[in-house]
């Protein structure tokens, strides 16, 4: 049984219950919380883009980057058809623990019009994966930097 804040919650699916625990550590609700291993303990404007380019199916131009953040333009072929083009914003917080992203795009797909509005919260919660602090499930985490560096 997973209790947080003392409210018995091993009813709710799992998706509500990484929901739960990311309300308690201060993210904003609504979104869709994931959680990854990294080995570093703090986040770099130039290491987050560099990602963001590599997992991307958009090219991404880099228009404006600070130590503590950056703007950027996207531009997208869609693989239904069609294209989209954008802008973002990254920005570093409280020392290098907390990266915020939004972005925005608009284009077409299959001759519709698709507005795409999203942001992004991440933060550092602690230095060791294997034992997060309370609230968080290990089996929730994904490796996301298996090196160990």
């Amino acid at each position: 049984m997973l209790i947080l804040s003392g409210v018995v919650i091993d009813h709710i699916p799992e998706y509500q219950r990484i929901q739960q625990a990311a309300k308690q550590l201060g993210l904003p609700e609504g979104g869709i919380p994931s959680l990854t291993c990294e080995h570093k303990g703090s986040f770099d404007a130039r290491e987050m883009l560099a990602k963001e380019k590599m997992a991307s199916e958009c090219k991404v131009d880099v228009l404006d980057q600070r130590r503590d953040g950056a703007r950027f333009s996207l531009h997208c072929q869609m693989p239904q058809g069609g294209t989209s083009q954008g802008s973002g914003e990254l920005t570093i917080l409280n020392g290098g623990t907390e990266a915020r992203m939004s972005v925005s795009s608009r284009g077409e797909v299959m001759g519709k019009p698709l507005n795409v509005e999203m942001k992004g919260v991440s933060k550092w919660i602690g230095a060791d994966c294997a034992h997060p602090p309370a609230g968080i499930d290990p089996g929730w985490v994904e490796n996301e930097d298996a090196s160990g560096e």
